[in-house]
């Protein structure tokens, strides 16, 4: 449609001149300003000379850049709607300075958007040069401005009258207008860079290009609007440490302190020891060692195969989080500018993509690894005792948990925000740091998933919350299982039930997806879209694979306790229906992203309810079969040695991985162009950063608590004390 064409030429062709590149700049007052410009007067002279400009000549695009001419005229009356004085008076100091091709005013020029090439194909985003603008420093007359950064959303609101061309299937305005469904590309939407002076507000240049596109849509049957959020403007800041900065660093700097001298005195009482021999048990020396990092870094490497057989966890774990990490990777990308979205669009109905479009599957694998852990643990303890301190062992959890997890929410909600910049990084990493602020006492209570949800604090911390409620719920049903079977069987069957026809009837009455679609437009905030908040980070709703670990446990103590042995037919017949299910759980997902399909409730309650049940059949059988020694070369890779100390570091990898995509988001300065290849690159660098902050943050505040929790428990057991010691790998959390 030419009309579409034209409009875009005249927006860009109006940032360029005023606002240095994108659109026009909020800040020119009158005409007779701008002819005062031209004629050369300086600032300060204006006012004193106002009377003697009007006959000046009229404004001409060649007088302020003549590399660029353009037509201005047309934006004058929009000038005046400007309400800002201050930012008026700025804006004039940069024409002024563009006029003169002054090198700060030209800097900005050059910094801000053009309008994107490849729209109709999805490339929507053009971002200018954010360092280069936010960089400028522009010295006027009674002191200074900087450069400001915008990125404005130019909206394509549709026609007022079609005429019989446009409405033609062929009608360059159908591509856009079908960007209204869910799963199409978003084109009505263009962002646009614009870098104005920094006493200007997102509002007023919202003003000032709303009321230029009113003259615009004046001329064509085609409309447009403009938006501009504050949260997407931003200068450069100055680091400037506030109480709770000061705080956070103060306590960073004292665990360093304790990190250093604990791992001195270690190093000091080892030589003591091969010099002296051993000395008795101390509780203050094992506190204070349990800080040393060379004594956890050694933990954590160390390996020795365990007598009960399930090491194929360690294995588990670790690619469960690796596949884990690139779902992460795979969302901030595509919910980020792209060159080419329709790549996000086709690669949704591969066969083969379903590992990133089903990628809450493995998250439920942690679910039941931890259900299935922590049964099988808690019976081995209930065969050594009479009887278990329950509550003794929610807090202990607690503790275990908690200072790795409070350590990542303190650093969302200070100093993170003040590492970094970038065009996106006050809409991602500000918007995360106001709602870790506003919300951190749910996440410290395990209570953000279900309490003011509106403001998630980590977007992925909804997990540990559901985690932590069905471990409290857990020795309820495993006890009873040990004490009295019948009982205990009946009841965790029922709540299996239950926990399958929950997301059944959920899904069906509210009319939910069948899962968490990975649309583009829905996904550039995950903890704003309806289906995370309403149903995937509900405990009731994702509490089906735990229960069924509860069950694999049960029956794995029980199956090893009797001594037998699978035969080759029930192998075979495992394996058949284990691979079965567990593919058509993890591919199935590509049949709702079909274009050609059409929603119904009773489908998505369907498979909302019994993809998980299929996973877990899947899950389960690769459980059983390798720790029962049938696992045969997957038994071999889950338990490969460099993937224990990994595993180990699981737990700490989900904490910290928020801050990896986050701070890449935050910091995009170009539009990235998707492919396998592309994803591949950027999921590997972003598992490595992830497992290397994770390796800091495990030394520094999880394996000392872990070490020191090993020796209380230690000595509570030569008092005999009858509270239960989850083992190493035995850890309810990906950890």
């Amino acid at each position: 449609m030419p009309s579409i064409a034209v409009l875009l030429l005249s927006l860009a062709a109006s940032s360029s001149v005023l606002v240095g590149g994108a659109n026009d700049l909020p800040g020119v007052p009158t005409v007779s300003t701008i002819q005062r410009i031209i004629a050369g007067v300086p600032h300060h002279e204006r006012a004193v000379n106002s009377s003697s400009t009007t006959d000046q000549k009229t404004l001409t695009a060649e007088d302020i850049l003549p590399l660029l001419p353009r037509n201005l005229s047309q934006f004058l009356p929009a000038i005046n709607q400007i309400r800002t004085q201050h930012c008026r008076e700025q804006t004039e100091e940069f024409l002024f300075g563009l006029h003169n091709l002054t090198s700060w005013a030209v800097k900005m020029f050059d910094s801000a958007g053009k309008v994107p090439s490849g729209v109709l194909s999805g490339s929507t985003y053009s971002l200018g040069n954010f360092d280069e603008c936010v960089n400028v420093v522009a010295p006027v007359a009674g002191g200074h401005f900087q450069g400001k950064y915008c990125l404005a959303r130019i909206l394509l609101t549709g026609m007022r009258q079609l005429n019989s061309v446009e409405q033609q299937p062929s009608s360059v305005w159908q591509d856009i207008k079908d960007a209204e469904e869910r799963r199409a590309i978003p084109k009505d939407t263009i962002h646009l860079a614009f870098c104005i002076p920094s006493a200007c507000s997102g509002g007023d240049l919202q003003e000032f290009l709303t009321s230029t596109m009113q003259a615009a849509n004046s001329l064509s049957t085609f409309r447009v609007d403009v938006e501009v959020e504050e949260s997407m403007c931003q200068v450069k800041k100055e680091m400037e440490l506030d109480d709770k900065d000061i705080a956070f660093i103060s306590v960073m700097a004292f665990f360093l302190l304790l990190l250093s001298i604990s791992s001195v005195y270690d190093f000091i009482t080892t030589v003591d020891i091969k010099e002296k021999g051993s000395t008795p048990p101390s509780v203050v020396r094992e506190a204070l060692l349990a800080f040393s990092v060379p004594r956890n870094m050694k933990k954590l490497v160390k390996y020795t195969p365990t007598e009960d057989t399930i090491d194929c966890i360690f294995g588990i774990k670790f690619y469960a989080m690796l596949l884990i990490l690139i779902g992460h990777c795979s969302l901030f990308r595509s919910g980020g500018p792209v060159l080419n979205a329709d790549f996000f669009q086709k690669a949704q109905m591969k066969f083969e993509n379903s590992l990133l479009f089903n990628n809450q599957l493995f998250v439920d694998t942690f679910l039941l690894v931890s259900g299935f852990l922590f049964c099988y643990h808690l019976f081995k303890e209930l065969d050594k005792r009479k009887s278990i301190n329950v509550p003794v062992l929610y807090i202990f959890r607690f503790i275990r948990l908690s200072p790795a997890y409070i350590v990542v929410i303190a650093f969302y909600a200070s100093v993170f925000y003040k590492l970094d910049s970038g065009p996106f990084w006050e809409a991602r990493v500000g918007l995360e740091r106001e709602r870790c602020l506003e919300s951190w006492w749910t996440n410290v209570l395990y209570i953000n998933n279900y309490v003011k949800t509106e403001s998630v604090c980590m977007f992925q911390s909804w997990y540990i919350a559901v985690d932590t409620h069905l471990f409290l719920l857990a020795p309820l049903i495993i006890i009873p299982l040990h004490r009295r079977p019948f009982v205990g069987q009946a009841l965790l069957m029922v709540l299996m039930i239950s926990s399958i026809v929950i997301p059944f009837v959920v899904t069906y009455v509210q009319s939910l997806d069948p899962l968490l679609m990975f649309y583009s437009r829905e996904i550039v905030d995950i903890s704003t879209n309806y289906t995370f908040v309403t149903a995937y980070i509900k405990t009731h709703m994702r509490a089906t694979p735990y229960f069924c670990g509860i069950l694999l446990g049960y029956i794995l103590i029980r199956f090893q306790a009797s001594g037998q042995k699978l035969s080759k037919t029930m192998l075979f017949c495992g394996w058949a229906i284990g691979s079965l299910c567990a593919i058509s759980a993890l591919f199935s997902v590509t049949a709702f992203y079909s274009p050609n399909y059409q929603y119904s409730s009773l489908d998505a309650a369907i498979f909302a309810a019994w993809d998980k049940v299929g996973w877990c059949v899947g899950s389960s059988w690769l459980i059983f079969a390798c720790c029962t020694n049938n696992g045969g070369p997957l038994h071999r890779l889950l338990t490969w040695r460099p993937v224990v100390p990994l595993s180990r570091l699981t737990y700490c990898a989900y904490l910290v991985n928020g801050i990896i995509e986050l701070h890449g988001a935050g910091t995009q300065r170009t539009p990235a162009y998707l492919s396998i290849l592309d994803y591949a690159k950027a999921s590997l660098s972003h598992a490595v950063l992830t497992f290397s902050c994770a390796l800091l943050l495990c030394l520094a505040f999880d394996s000392p608590i872990h070490a020191l929790q090993t020796a209380l428990l230690k000595r509570e057991r030569r008092k005999n004390s009858g509270n239960a010691e989850i083992k190493e790998n035995g850890s309810t959390l990906p950890s």
